[in-house]
């Protein structure tokens, strides 16, 4: 049976970069001042205990894990595993509630990105030459893809079209899903270009490419501080994710064909993504049959006034599958039927999302589905 300072040793026959970088760092920034006749493992132990109360739990254990390697390669297997067997005070079972009510709140995180935002924070990457940040943020911007999706995409140069591994998708088959965009071609050579940009982060022969969309993350967020200073909440390859999610809603594109796109595995999922008032860049994205026919029929929830009006998830797939250039059923329009039949019943409907009346109202499309503007 393997103890602890055994398991330590565990694939570490060459020290892991970055997490000995976060141990250096927290060592210079976050070790408390000696105590009188205070040993140093003991300082160590406590700084580390302090500063669960200053960060978030996910942050603690990183830096935690971090300090026990870095002992461990520093041939103070003890103290390593004495860091390594830690637990959060702050999360502890065994903590009371109002320990746990001290838990650091998660930083606030806007949820759009402007054109002008969007802008700024190119030009910035650009002068300051950032190319694996500038790529992620273009990659984010025109295809929303989870940035734990982004290193393992697939090109189809032939179809113009990327396939991309969904980082949610689970066995059961309830969450996320895999899914093929399909791009205009000179926005499919952008997106190609920018993900060459950013894995020369991931290639990089001084840091681990496990944490390099970290590094990404982390230095984006450097970035925007320093362009939206005076912001209570930053621009995050995420907010670009929700910035899609709503020129999609606003673009009037149906529900089944957004949960695709986002690599949602029900159509549910679409309400947690955009706000269509957000919205309004016009967009030139598509998605695969098969990309479409793996979204789960799932019955959308609606008011008993117009439940005889309501369509299965499995009749939106088939519409869209149908006929995907020529006529759609705009979200927008979802509201304004479902509030005509709820005035005829006297009923007030709140929740626009979940409406879905048996015809779909056809628009004007422009040209050939929906054009993304690059900036």
């Amino acid at each position: 049976m393997n103890t602890l300072a055994d398991d330590l040793y565990v694939d570490n026959s060459q020290p892991d970069i970055d997490k000995m970088h976060i141990a250096e760092s927290f060592l210079k920034l976050h070790l408390l001042p000696a105590i009188e006749t205070e040993i140093f493992p003991d300082r160590i132990l406590r700084s580390l205990r302090a500063h669960a109360f200053m960060c978030r739990p996910g942050t603690w254990r990183n830096r935690r894990n971090a300090l026990a390697h870095y002992f461990n390669f520093a041939d103070d297997v003890e103290l390593a595993c004495d860091i390594k067997m830690m637990v959060n005070p702050v999360t502890d079972k065994a903590a009371d509630k109002g320990t746990r009510a001290l838990i650091p709140k998660k930083q606030k995180r806007t949820h759009k990105v402007i054109d002008d935002e969007h802008t700024k924070v190119v030009s910035y990457l650009e002068r300051t030459n950032d190319q694996a940040v500038l790529g992620a943020v273009i990659i984010a911007r025109t295809i929303g893809v989870r940035p734990s999706e982004m290193a393992s995409m697939k090109f189809d140069d032939s179809h113009q079209s990327i396939f991309v591994t969904g980082a949610k998708k689970r066995r059961q088959g309830d969450r996320g899903i895999d899914r093929t965009l399909i791009l205009e071609p000179d926005d499919y050579l952008i997106i190609k270009e920018a993900w060459a940009q950013l894995m020369i982060e991931f290639n990089r022969k001084d840091a681990s490419p496990e944490r390099a969309m970290k590094r990404v993350q982390n230095r984006l967020y450097t970035v925007v501080r320093k362009v939206f200073e005076e912001r209570e909440s930053y621009p995050s390859l995420y907010s670009y994710r929700h910035q899609l999610g709503s020129d999609l809603k606003a673009s009037g594109m149906d529900r089944v064909t957004i949960a695709a796109i986002m690599g949602h595995a029900s159509v549910e999922s679409v309400n947690a993504y955009g706000d269509r008032r957000h919205g309004g860049r016009e967009l030139n994205l598509d998605v695969s049959d098969e990309s479409l026919d793996a979204v789960k029929y799932t019955k959308l929830s609606t008011p008993p006034s117009v439940s005889k009006q309501t369509t299965s998830s499995l009749e939106q797939k088939d519409a869209a599958k149908s006929d995907r250039h020529t006529t759609r059923q705009p979200v927008e329009d979802i509201a304004q039927d479902t509030e005509e039949t709820s005035n005829t019943s006297n009923q007030n409907v709140d929740n626009e999302d979940s409406l879905t009346p048996s015809a779909p109202i056809p628009y004007q499309e422009k040209g050939r589905g929906y054009k993304a503007v690059m900036l």
